[in-house]
């Protein structure tokens, strides 16, 4: 009978680390854009004080 409440407890706590490895892939998938934008607003940039140039 203790068994069940153990199999219940670690069922849990797997639910809990598969939800923060969720959330910590989205995180890096967002800082992921974000570095991309940032990378092509910088490429941009350069290209136009190119041409001024």
């Amino acid at each position: 009978m203790p068994a069940q409440p153990k199999l219940h407890f670690s069922r849990g706590r797997c639910d809990r680390m598969v939800e923060k490895t969720w959330c910590d892939g989205n995180r890096l998938l967002l800082l992921l854009l974000i570095a991309r934008s940032l990378i092509r607003l910088y490429e941009l940039a350069l290209t136009e004080s190119i041409q001024k140039s």
